[in-house]
């Protein structure tokens, strides 16, 4: 196996890792009446992934998914997601 296809891997699972932490972090902490955004980066496949994954965990939630303007990928570049949600408290 090539170092690029190791590289690939390695960065698939810290992905897969990565939503999951969030995928958690939204249940565990979000209003059940408030509505989720997932904004992302050139990577609408992870931002759908990590909807079902939040669903999976609680299926009441609203969720939405979206792509982030150039103004914000340009800072940070692709394959960026962000979740916005009202909180039951600071986290």
């Amino acid at each position: 196996m090539s170092k690029v296809n190791w590289l690939n891997i390695q960065i698939f699972e810290v992905e897969k890792k990565t939503i999951k932490y969030l995928a958690e972090k939204v249940s565990e902490n979000s209003l059940k009446s408030s509505q989720i955004l997932i904004g992302h980066g050139q990577c609408n496949e992870d931002a759908e992934l990590l909807k079902k994954k939040i669903l999976e965990i609680d299926q009441s939630l609203d969720i939405m998914v979206s792509d982030l303007s150039a103004t914000i990928t340009c800072h940070v570049g692709p394959k960026m997601l962000g979740v916005g949600f009202v909180a039951e408290s600071r986290i």
